[in-house]
């Protein structure tokens, strides 16, 4: 009885990290489903990304302007996306284009200023049905499908997307990559005049897998 009392939890543990750990190798194996490239200008922006808990999680920034929502044509399925509710879906996620350019535009003419160093990640498209996202992906490089969900604003027919999870982990072998990358963006902050002015030391690339999770592939000086 001693024995089943300390092996079943064992056991339980056993089969718990084979299920975790089989998720992200499955995740990660085969070709990636988007990837998008970011580099150490665009910590800290808006359309880029932030370190948290001490450099061991990447949380991107995306931006987001209203959205066409495949699939949301029946008004009853339209109550979705109040404050009270959201309807979940995938979103789709792009590097700068058409989108970026309208979203810069329009912040501009209400702010004095705006930092537009970033990676210019900015959410473009959602549908609760996959395949809607997969034929509108015009490729897998500077995109992503992200799982995630979409909420209407109240009073409008604007709906707004958000991905289930920005935060990415930092596998171990990067973090003194992005400890420099941190470093470098303080003396930026403490240094430089122009806030735009930066050249870029480090590319960051991101994949998505047959989940649609994130992981960080690689890291490099330039």
């Amino acid at each position: 009885m001693k024995f089943l009392k300390f092996s079943m939890p064992l056991a339980v543990l056993l089969i718990a990290n084979i299920f975790v750990f089989g998720g992200v190798y499955w995740n990660q194996s085969g070709t990636p489903t988007g990837t998008i490239y970011l580099n150490d200008c665009g910590l800290g922006q808006r359309g880029g990304y932030f370190l948290r808990k001490h450099d061991r999680f990447l949380s991107l920034a995306i931006v987001s302007e209203p959205v066409t929502v495949t699939g949301l044509e029946d008004p009853d399925r339209a109550k979705y996306g109040t404050r009270e509710r959201a309807l979940s879906s995938y979103v789709l996620v792009r590097q700068g284009g058409p989108e970026w350019d309208k979203f810069v535009a329009r912040e501009k003419s209400r702010l004095k200023t705006l930092e537009t160093r970033s990676s210019k990640l900015i959410y473009t498209d959602s549908s609760p049905d996959l395949q809607v996202l997969i034929d509108r992906q015009s490729s897998t490089d500077g995109e992503a499908i992200l799982r995630g969900s979409i909420r209407k604003r109240q009073n409008t027919s604007e709906f707004y997307p958000r991905a289930l999870t920005t935060q990415i982990s930092i596998d171990s072998k990067f973090r003194q990559h992005f400890e420099e990358i941190a470093k470098l963006e303080k003396a930026r902050k403490d240094k430089a005049k122009d806030p735009q002015s930066c050249v870029p030391q480090f590319e960051i690339t991101v994949n998505w897998g047959r989940r649609y999770d994130p992981w960080i592939s690689s890291v490099s000086k330039l």
